[in-house]
Order: C-alpha cells, then sequence, then structure tokens
C-alpha cells in the first residue's frame, strides 16, 4: 500500500497541538516541495466544518508567531519548532513588554 501514496506522514518531526480535554487538535505537518509548505489538519468535532485539511506556504518565523497568537496555553504534544516556548508541555506565549514609569 505505501507504492500507492503519494504523501505518508505523521506527527513524528512535525507539529500536533491539543487542548487540555483533546476535543481539539490541530497539526502541521512538513510537506516534501518545498521548506515552507505545510499540510494543515484542524478537528473540531462540535464545529462545522468539524474537519479542515488544507496546504499552506508559511515560513517557521511565521508559523512560530501563528502558534503563540492562536494556541497559547494549548498542549504541544509535538513541536519541531525551538522557536515556540513550551511549560510542562504547554504553549507559552511571551507576555507582551510593559512600559516601564520611565517610558511614560
Amino acid at each position: 500500500m505505501p507504492d500507492l501514496l503519494d504523501i505518508c506522514k505523521s506527527e513524528r518531526g512535525n507539529i500536533w497541538l491539543t487542548t487540555d480535554e483533546g476535543e481539539y487538535h490541530h497539526c502541521y505537518i512538513r510537506l516534501p516541495d518545498g521548506p515552507d509548505r505545510w499540510l494543515e489538519i484542524s478537528i473540531r468535532p462540535c464545529n462545522y466544518p468539524g474537519l479542515l485539511v488544507q496546504t499552506v506556504t508559511i515560513t517557521e518565523a511565521e508559523l512560530t508567531k501563528h502558534i503563540l497568537k492562536e494556541f497559547d496555553g494549548w498542549i504541544a504534544r509535538k513541536m519541531c519548532l525551538e522557536s515556540v516556548p513550551l511549560e510542562d508541555g504547554y504553549i507559552v506565549a511571551p507576555s507582551p513588554p510593559t512600559m516601564s514609569e520611565a517610558e511614560m
């Protein structure tokens, strides 16, 4: 069967995010046709559509920024981007800098 597949990838070496309850899943799987090409998979059963699969072209820096904005507090079951900060397996977006009294 593998000979019939154009692509056969798993979460290994890629990105698999989930919520605490495990209800929502979001994955990014690097595609072989370029360094900035990813297969994005979103599974949210109580949403419509509940399953979304699409290809995206995005750099690792842009993907890091997107993950920190959209998935802060999610569990990273697999994370291949070292630029995404994790704490006990959770994505932790850096706090925005605050203005000091001298800057006010």
